[in-house]
């Protein structure tokens, strides 16, 4: 089922001025017979709406325009700031625009938080999106976890933006906190035909609108609606649900939706989603809290992990990656030589809550705390890890670096920790 669940007050009464005063300026620049609303003042926050119509309306419009900023402001309910986390890291002269906004945002802790995500998400670096159609050109920024035919793993937007992505996901938690999602995409101006995300896990997609444009909104095809699309050569019956001033969430994976038409600024959304081969592995990373949990476990020395035998070799890759950072593309190790498998790197954070990082903390300073069912984890160069699995001894050992395959009883294991996007 869908469900449609309204803004939190503090975030509703941000976005309802934002629109009030995008709308009179509009309204009133009809009035002055000349100019127009730029696409991207969808995107714009109070005080950036105020200049722009300032400069904009001419008088007697500019005084109306004043008037009525200073009626509504008297009239409009405020609310104290919402929580916002700690920063990652510090931004740094090669630092992207959007990352440097958030960590400030962060680091300063006073920011309404839905006008910090808009205006973070307005200095984006957008990318090209390939799932669309129509004139226009859609672009997106993908965050977390990606599935894409035999590869899983982390896109590179998640260690380009490590303080942006906690300021949403903190956004995301606000606006849904039962939420369970590995993964995060903002685009603008996508428009979509019919269609099942069949790749999502089944546990709800969230959708928003973070812009302010008419119409917009989603369709779903709900089987009792009035409004009729065509799917695949057959209409079929559903409904338009609007995704301003609330966020829907729904079962992305079974329910055919569509993107309905809009027009004014640009359509800027946000999706929070958890990919399918996260919870597929769900269980296997619940098992490993268990025997990574266990005293003796896991150590180091000289700069090695050495794991026990109690702990099963099929773990060893998830052990190195928790230590050395994020990856894709891993090979699994066998209790009994060696296997080739995919392991996910954001299944390594997926497990419930605090427990998964309380039982892998010991492993590296790389993994940090949960946050609404996705396990953020700090960007950290990737360097080629070798596995030695020894019979003598009954330790197992991971070290950094090439190696050359050990002689006598032992068997190595190369983890490719290259990117995908």
């Amino acid at each position: 089922m869908a469900h449609e669940v309204p803004f939190p007050v503090d975030v509703y009464t941000a976005a309802l001025e934002e629109f009030l005063l995008l709308h009179t300026a509009r309204s009133l620049l009809q009035q002055q017979g000349y100019g127009t609303v730029p696409p991207a003042m969808g995107m714009a926050v109070r005080n950036d709406l105020i200049a722009w119509a300032v400069d904009a309306l001419s008088s007697p419009y500019r005084e109306d325009f004043l008037r009525y900023v200073e009626t509504l402001d008297k009239k409009l309910r405020r609310c104290l700031p919402t929580f916002l986390p700690e920063p990652l890291g510090e931004p740094g002269p090669t630092t992207l625009p959007a990352e440097v906004l958030a960590w400030h945002f962060l680091h300063e802790g006073g920011t309404p938080i839905w006008s910090a995500v808009r205006q973070a998400v307005s200095a984006l670096a957008w990318q090209p999106c390939q799932r669309a159609f129509g004139d226009l050109t859609p672009t997106n920024v993908l965050v977390g976890a990606f599935h894409s035919g035999p590869y899983t793993g982390i896109t590179k937007s998640t260690k380009l933006y490590p303080s942006f992505s906690r300021l949403i996901n903190r956004f995301i938690q606000h606006l849904y906190p039962s939420l369970i999602w590995s993964t995060f995409s903002i685009s603008r101006n996508l428009r979509t035909p019919p269609h099942r995300d069949q790749s999502n896990a089944p546990t709800g997609s969230l959708l928003t609108a973070l812009s302010h444009h008419d119409g917009g909104g989603l369709w779903l095809e709900d089987g009792c609606g009035e409004v009729y699309e065509d799917v695949q050569g057959h209409f079929r019956c559903g409904r338009i649900v609007r995704l301003d001033f609330q966020c829907l969430v729904f079962p992305a994976h079974r329910m055919t939706h569509s993107t309905c038409g809009w027009e004014g600024t640009d359509r800027i959304t946000l999706a929070a989603y958890c990919i399918g081969t996260v919870m597929a592995q769900r269980t296997l990373m619940q098992s490993m809290n268990a025997a990574l949990a266990a005293p003796g476990a896991v150590t180091r020395s000289s700069g090695s992990i050495n794991v026990s035998q109690s702990v099963p070799a099929s773990f060893l890759v998830a052990i190195a990656l928790l230590d050395k950072g994020m990856s894709t593309r891993l090979v699994r190790a066998g209790d009994s030589g060696t296997s080739n498998a995919d392991v996910d790197a954001g299944d390594a954070g997926f497990p419930d809550s605090a427990h998964a990082a309380s039982s892998m903390a010991p492993l590296g300073d790389n993994v940090l705390a949960t946050t609404g069912g996705i396990l953020e984890m700090e960007a950290m160069p990737s360097p080629p890890c070798t596995m030695t699995t020894s019979s003598a001894g009954g330790t197992m050992a991971a070290s950094s670096g090439q190696q050359s395959m050990p002689a006598g009883g032992s068997s190595s294991v190369m983890i490719d920790l290259t990117e995908l996007d």
